[in-house]
């Protein structure tokens, strides 16, 4: 099996970069600054490429990920946790043996505000894949590293600039060629609809250089449209239903098999 066209997760960035929920309850005084999330997706697209599929782009494999957040009071700190966890379809136990399925990620947060519109945000993101087969994935225990720098402008519509470096930390064929440096714009619009729905709708733009230079790779460019609808609830409690359209330039392949349409739900608590 190629891993080459396996394209790693992140997450984390999923925790740093999800769209977040204007619509929540603010904080009590009290609050332990504790987030619990649990996802369930129809597909995982991670920069355009659809990890968990089996025979083709538009593969529909879903995935399970829990997730943990603890912002430490009053320094812009925060910790995380996500899990990436295959739920549906027959190569689950292919891809865990590749280093892709069972992602375990650790993230470290650091967040604060540049002035009235304009905020920044730096992490380092962890992609362990634990359960990997030597002789598949090269290691038993892939290890990737990203920091990552995102600046922040908040107005009528939103706009983020990201950059990021994704690192294979071990020195091996399928891991350490997989890095790339990362830049990925973003829009954001958020409407109130009542007082607990709203509707936001995001358009990203991703390009990728990698460690060895373009020539060769697919994969390069990626585009995804969003619409969430949060729901906020009580006790802290929300709902994050959303509606995804994803593209990559994926090499030998038709138009209308690079483009993904994929959903699904997260429910989440703030304590």
């Amino acid at each position: 099996m190629d891993i080459r066209k396996f394209w790693w997760p992140l997450l984390m960035l999923l925790l740093v970069l999800r769209t977040p929920t204007v619509f929540a309850e603010e904080p009590e005084e009290d609050s332990l600054g504790l987030n619990l999330e649990l996802s369930l997706q129809s597909a995982f697209m991670f920069r355009g490429y659809n990890i968990f599929q089996e025979n083709g782009q538009r593969d529909l494999n879903m995935l399970l990920a829990p997730g943990v957040t603890w912002a430490v009071p009053d320094t812009g700190w925060s910790l995380a946790y996500w899990g990436a966890f295959q739920v549906s379809g027959g190569n689950i136990s292919e891809l865990i043996k590749a280093g892709v399925g069972a992602e375990q990620d650790l993230i470290f947060i650091y967040e604060r505000k540049l002035g009235d519109l304009l905020s920044l945000e730096a992490s380092l993101c962890w992609y362990l894949f634990p359960f990997a087969d030597e002789d598949v994935a090269g290691s038993t225990f892939p290890v990737f590293v990203e920091p990552l720098l995102k600046f922040k402008w908040a107005a009528q519509v939103d706009f983020s600039l990201a950059f990021s470096y994704f690192f294979g930390l071990q020195d091996i064929e399928g891991i350490r060629d997989f890095s790339h440096l990362y830049v990925r714009p973003a829009l954001t619009k958020g409407f109130a609809l009542t007082e607990w729905l709203g509707m936001e709708m995001s358009l990203g733009y991703g390009f990728k250089v990698m460690i060895e230079g373009n020539e060769g790779y697919d994969n390069i460019h990626d585009v995804d449209l969003a619409l969430t609808l949060p729901v906020s609830l009580p006790h802290g409690l929300y709902l994050l239903p959303s509606l995804h359209v994803g593209w990559s330039d994926l090499a030998e392949a038709e138009l209308s098999e690079t483009v993904l349409v994929w959903g699904g739900v997260v429910v989440g608590v703030d304590l």
